[in-house]
């Protein structure tokens, strides 16, 4: 006969696989929020979690250079991939582990969809994804290089890399914007 806790180990283990991983994506967006809070706030806005109703964007940064949507991973090991291919692989404990992982950069591509259709009643704005590798993560990808960022690169891409000129009153009419969707359950500013 079999035990309780025999039935319900493999449970366990799987609801603590995700509490870890929750905990590793959290400490990995934290990170990246501490990094963008360093841009100049009189120029920036940084939002976190911005809620789509199927999941949550890690953050969006409006500013003069233009709307950035930030996808946060915290994989580990060799990742390789194609940027037009919907699975990559991740490699770990010298090849020991192996597993497939969606395509980052097209996840990306999902939000920067759903952030342009939400924007959609106050202008066709151009927007830049970004996603951004926190862990050790050894990248094998044929992919756009601005696609990929380490940390230590997120400031100056985005103060440096112009995806389209926005004035101050576009960025107040953007800000405004995802504050009251904000007010909707939608967007969460991360300087309040």
């Amino acid at each position: 006969m079999v035990g309780i806790p025999q039935l319900l180990g493999p449970v366990v283990k799987q609801f603590n696989d995700e509490v870890a991983t929750n905990r590793r994506e959290r400490s990995a967006e934290d990170t990246v929020d501490a990094i963008l809070k360093t841009l100049d706030e009189k120029q920036y806005s940084v939002f976190r979690n911005v809620y789509r109703g199927y999941g949550d964007l890690d953050h969006v940064v409006v500013g003069p250079t233009g709307i950035f949507v930030i996808e946060t991973n915290t994989y580990e090991g060799v990742i390789t991939g194609r940027e037009t291919k919907t699975m990559w692989t991740d490699v770990m404990a010298y090849g020991k582990v192996k597993s497939h992982i969606y395509n980052p950069i097209r996840e990306n591509e999902s939000h920067l969809l759903a952030i342009h259709e939400l924007l959609k009643p106050i202008g066709d704005y151009k927007l830049e994804g970004i996603v951004v590798f926190l862990k050790n993560a050894q990248l094998f990808v044929q992919a756009n290089e601005k696609a990929l960022i380490k940390p230590c690169s997120i400031k100056a891409y985005i103060a440096n890399h112009v995806v389209q000129k926005l004035s101050e009153t576009q960025m107040k009419k953007i800000y405004d914007f995802l504050v009251e969707a904000k007010i909707k359950g939608v967007a969460t500013p991360s300087k309040e």
